[in-house]
């Protein structure tokens, strides 16, 4: 799903890296209402020039609301939590 969000990395050093993003969408269609909010924090090490280790901080929110005659319902999906991860770039 497209999303609107912000991005911002920065070398701690030429191996340490912190970074962030943001991504939003809240949609409206007739009946339908919904909205997704994703965050996260990293850090991350390069181990070799190819090979990054590192570990995040994220939080996901989805929710849907559905108003109709028939049927009147909501879904939500919320998510907080570390993340360990590796990274090969070529």
């Amino acid at each position: 799903m497209p999303t609107v969000g912000l991005y911002g990395a920065y070398a701690v050093t030429p191996k340490l890296t912190l970074s962030g993003r943001v991504d939003y969408l809240s949609l409206t269609i007739d009946d339908y209402d919904g909205r997704l909010l994703k965050a996260q924090a990293t850090v991350s090490y390069r181990l070799w020039e190819n090979l990054s280790v590192g570990a995040a901080y994220r939080s996901v929110d989805y929710s849907v609301k559905i108003d109709k005659d028939r049927w009147n319902g909501e879904m939500a999906y919320n998510f907080s939590g570390p993340v360990l991860f590796i990274q090969a770039g070529f």
